[in-house]
């Protein structure tokens, strides 16, 4: 539990899974699962620390860390 006094000054969204098989090979939850840490892992946390980040009196930072996979994603089809 934090509280403004104790709350970080960034915070750092870095967790993520991917896939390497075919796309319509992949599994519905195997999909699932990539969603609930790539997209709920960031949302949740940033939810979290949102409100103390604004109390602060100092400049904040939230980072968000995307993946190189992007260019690389013809092997899924």
């Amino acid at each position: 539990t934090f509280t403004t006094a104790n709350s970080p000054d960034i915070i750092i969204n870095n967790a993520a899974i991917g896939s390497f098989g075919k796309i319509d090979e992949m599994a519905s939850n195997e999909w699932l699962a990539i969603l609930q840490t790539n997209i709920n892992g960031m949302y949740f946390l940033t939810k979290a620390v949102v409100p103390l980040l604004k109390n602060k009196k100092h400049t904040t930072h939230i980072i968000n860390i995307g993946s190189i996979l992007k260019h690389n994603m013809r092997f899924m089809f």
